[in-house]
C-alpha cells in the first residue's frame, strides 16, 4: 500500500467517529439480499484488492474491517472488550493480484433504466437519489408551480428550530386569497413546526412567505438560500424568485433537478411526515393571543384513502398546480430498503397520479429483476464487540459478523475517514502484478480491448511520454525496447517492426489513450485487467 498516512490524522479523526452516530445492526441475525462485489482499496499511496467482498444493500454497503485498517494502514486486536485499533500496520502478506477479478457486475442504473409512456410533458424516476432509471424531457426547463414548497421545507428544516416560535410576516398579506392558503393571518403564531404543516398539506402559498421570513429574515434573502441549496445538489437546471410557486417566468426546474431536491428533502423524517399527511389540525393563537384552530387537507389524492387515486405504495407527495405550469407531482415511496423519488411535470390533474403509479411499478419490478439476477442471501449476525480506537471505546457495538469476519457500514465511517464508494464497477490494470493508478481518467474498453490513459501506464513502467505532433504519433522507449503508436491507426512499431494492433491508439475529450496490453508486453509486463468497486481515500 506504499507509506503510512499520517496516524495523527487517524487520532483525531478517531474522537470524530465516535461522536457521531453508527449505524447499529439491531436483532440477532438478520438474512439480507445482498450484492457481493470485489472491492480494490486506496490510500493516496497506492491500491490493492481487497481481501474480502463488498457488501451492499439499497444505499447501504459494509466492508470488512480488516479491509478498512488496509487503507488506513492500521491493525487491530481482538481482546475481551472488543477490537482495538492499534498505530502498528498489518504485516500479514497482501491477496495476490492475478489473476484480478473479472466477473462484471452492472449498475442499477444501468441494468435498470426502463422506457414508459406517461401523459405528463416530463418525469423522472430516481432511486436512493442516484440512480435515474427513468427520464422524459428530464432536462427540459418547466415551472414547478407548488412543488416548489420542497425546496421551501428543505431549507426550513436545515435552518430552523421546529419547535421556535414563529409570528406570521406582515408580508403575508400580498398573497391572494383566490390561491392556494393556509388562511393564516399576519400576527398569528404557532410553532415553525405547524407553519411547516400549513405549507406542505393545504400547500399555503402565505405559509410559505412566513417560513421565508422567518427563516431569512426577508423573501429576498430566502430565496438566495433556496438557489445556493439547488446548486449544491447540483440542480444546476434550476431558478427560484420565489419560495411558494405562484408562476414567475424566471421560475424554473426540471424534472431530474426536482427528483433530486426531492430525495434531499425526504432524508429529513419531519418532511416525510409533512407529506404523508392528508389531514392536519393546528391549534395556534392570533396577534391578541386569543386561540385558533384550522383544519388543513392535503392536496395529494394518493394519501387519502377515500380518494380514487390514493395508493398505498407511496410514502408521501406533494402536489402543484398554475395555468402556466399544468398539474406537478412529486411523490415517495420505499420498497426493501430502496427510496423512490417520482417527478411528474406539466401533466393533468388525474393522468399525474396514474403517471406516479405505473412509473413505480415499472420502478419496482426492475429492482426486484436485478436483485434476482446479482444479489444472494447472506445471515449478517449482529457482533457482541465494541471498536476501541485511539482509547475512545464505542458505547454501542457497530459491527456485524459475515462469513466469520467483523463488518461495519461504509457510510457511516466514510466522511470522517476522508472514504469514497465508487458507484459503479471500475476496470482495472495490473502489470506484472501491481495495479496502476488512474487519476482523472479512467480506461476504456473497445472492440472487447482496454485502452488505458498514455501517462498513467508509461509513468508505472518508468518510460517517459514522447509525442511527434506534426505526425501524432506517441513513443517511449527504455534504451532497450522502442515503440511508436501512431493515433488512430491500427498498427504500431516495436523496435523499428510493424505490428498489427487490435485496438487503436486515441484521442479522447483531449486525452490520449493506448492500448494497454501492447505497451506492457512490448516491456516484458505481465498483463492483466479485472473489475471492482473502488474504495478510499483519494
Amino acid at each position: 500500500m506504499g507509506a503510512k498516512r499520517n496516524w495523527f490524522t487517524f487520532k483525531v479523526l478517531s474522537a470524530t467517529v465516535f461522536a457521531g452516530s453508527l449505524l447499529y445492526f439491531s436483532g440477532e441475525a438478520e438474512a439480507l439480499l445482498v450484492k457481493e462485489e470485489p472491492v480494490f482499496l486506496q490510500n493516496g499511496q497506492g491500491e490493492q484488492l481487497g481481501e474480502y467482498p463488498l457488501l451492499s444493500n439499497g444505499s447501504e454497503a459494509y466492508i470488512a474491517f480488516d479491509d478498512v485498517m488496509n487503507i488506513v494502514d492500521a491493525d487491530y486486536n481482538v481482546t475481551e472488550d472488543g477490537l482495538v485499533v492499534t498505530e502498528t500496520a498489518q504485516s500479514a502478506s497482501l491477496p495476490s493480484l492475478s489473476p484480478l477479478p473479472k466477473d462484471r457486475i452492472p449498475s442499477f442504473t444501468e441494468y435498470g433504466t426502463f422506457s414508459s409512456t406517461i401523459g405528463a410533458r416530463g418525469g423522472a424516476v430516481v432511486e436512493n437519489g442516484e440512480s435515474l432509471i427513468y427520464g422524459k424531457n428530464e432536462t427540459e426547463r418547466l415551472y414547478p408551480a407548488s412543488t416548489t414548497k420542497i425546496m421551501t421545507a428543505l431549507v426550513a428544516l436545515e435552518h430552523g428550530d421546529l419547535q421556535e416560535t414563529v409570528r406570521v410576516s406582515e408580508a403575508t398579506s400580498s398573497i391572494p386569497r383566490r390561491t392556494s392558503t393556509a388562511d393564516i393571518d399576519p400576527g398569528d403564531r404557532m410553532t415553525l413546526e405547524e407553519l411547516l404543516y400549513a405549507l406542505m398539506v393545504p400547500s399555503g402559498n402565505d405559509a410559505a412567505v412566513a417560513v421565508a421570513v422567518h427563516i431569512a429574515g426577508s423573501e429576498s434573502a430566502f430565496i438566495d438560500m433556496m438557489n445556493e441549496k439547488a446548486e449544491e445538489l447540483g440542480a444546476m437546471q434550476t431558478n427560484f424568485k420565489n419560495p411558494h410557486g405562484l408562476h414567475d417566468e424566471q421560475q424554473y426546474t426540471t424534472p431530474a433537478d426536482l427528483a433530486l431536491i426531492g430525495h434531499e428533502a425526504s432524508q429529513y423524517e419531519t418532511f416525510m411526515d409533512l407529506v404523508s399527511t392528508s389531514t392536519y389540525w393546528a391549534s395556534y393563537t392570533d396577534r391578541h393571543g386569543q386561540p385558533k384552530t384550522s383544519k388543513w387537507e392535503a392536496t395529494n389524492q394518493q394519501i387519502h384513502a377515500d380518494k380514487h387515486h390514493y395508493d398505498g405504495r407511496m410514502s408521501g407527495g406533494k402536489t402543484g398546480y398554475t395555468s402556466a405550469s399544468r398539474h406537478n407531482l412529486v411523490t415517495f415511496a420505499e420498497q426493501n430498503g430502496n427510496t423512490y423519488t417520482i417527478s411528474l411535470l406539466r401533466g393533468t390533474r388525474n393522468q399525474r397520479y396514474q403517471d406516479a403509479a405505473s412509473l413505480l411499478t415499472h420502478a419496482f419490478n426492475a429492482r426486484s429483476s436485478y436483485d434476482q439476477t446479482y444479489k444472494q442471501t447472506a445471515t449478517l449476525n449482529a457482533a457482541e464487540t465494541t471498536l476501541t480506537w485511539d482509547g475512545v471505546t464505542t458505547s454501542e457495538q457497530p459491527f456485524v459478523i459475515h462469513a466469520g469476519k467483523h463488518y461495519i457500514a461504509l457510510n457511516e465511517i466514510a466522511e470522517q475517514l476522508g472514504l469514497q464508494l465508487s458507484s459503479e464497477q471500475d476496470t482495472k490494470l495490473a502489470l506484472d502484478g501491481s495495479l496502476v493508478s488512474f487519476n482523472d481518467a479512467m480506461p476504456l474498453t473497445e472492440n472487447s480491448r482496454m485502452l488505458v490513459p498514455v501517462r498513467s501506464v508509461f509513468e508505472h513502467l518508468g518510460l517517459d511520454v514522447g509525442w511527434d505532433q506534426q505526425n501524432q504519433v506517441v513513443y517511449a522507449d527504455d534504451g532497450e525496447v522502442a515503440i511508436e503508436l501512431p493515433i488512430g491507426q491500427s498498427n504500431a512499431t516495436l523496435n523499428g517492426e510493424q505490428v498489427n494492433l487490435d485496438v487503436a491508439a486515441d484521442v479522447r475529450s483531449g486525452r490520449t489513450y493506448v492500448p494497454a496490453r501492447f505497451v506492457g508486453e512490448s516491456f516484458d509486463a505481465v498483463v492483466d485487467w479485472g473489475r471492482g468497486r473502488t474504495v478510499g481515500a483519494p
